[in-house]
């Protein structure tokens, strides 16, 4: 949420408080392989795996669905996308996402998303998959800034 409240357009290295949440050193056993996190952790992996396998199964005809049907998102941004990565630790990047047609940045985007892949759509027509954005970064961005 603090991305949220910063100006990131503004700032290509966020301030330290904006950075993802520190987890601790991963605990790594003797050969410098990652450890298994806690034996009850692995103990719920088989049931996640079934839960999952279900929820993600085609209804069986004439069943109700188990998951509610939820329809595309869309929203117009008048506004810039940026792409941020974290190469290093405390080292933050940021990087405008263009138009791949005619090379703009500000909008207005139409976004779509079908809860798959989102979409961005510029004024020229041209659209693209191709934008390493996040539907959370999208969600953010629009919120704010619309």
């Amino acid at each position: 949420m603090a991305r949220a409240f910063l100006p990131w357009q503004a700032f290509p290295n966020p301030p330290v408080a904006a950075a993802a949440p520190a987890y601790g050193t991963p605990v790594r056993a003797a050969d410098g392989t990652a450890a298994v996190p806690t034996g009850a952790g692995e103990a719920l992996l088989p049931r996640l795996i079934g839960l999952f396998t279900v929820l993600a199964a085609p209804p069986v005809s004439g069943a109700v669905p188990r998951t509610p049907v939820i329809g595309p998102w869309r929203i117009v941004h008048e506004g810039r996308f940026r792409r941020h990565g974290r190469p290093a630790p405390g080292v933050w990047t940021a990087e405008t996402v263009r138009c791949p047609g005619c090379g703009a940045a500000d909008g207005p985007w139409r976004v779509t998303c079908d809860w798959r892949v989102v979409v961005l759509g510029c004024a020229c027509g041209a659209e693209t998959r191709e934008h390493g954005l996040a539907f959370s970064e999208i969600w953010l961005s629009s919120a704010v800034d619309g």
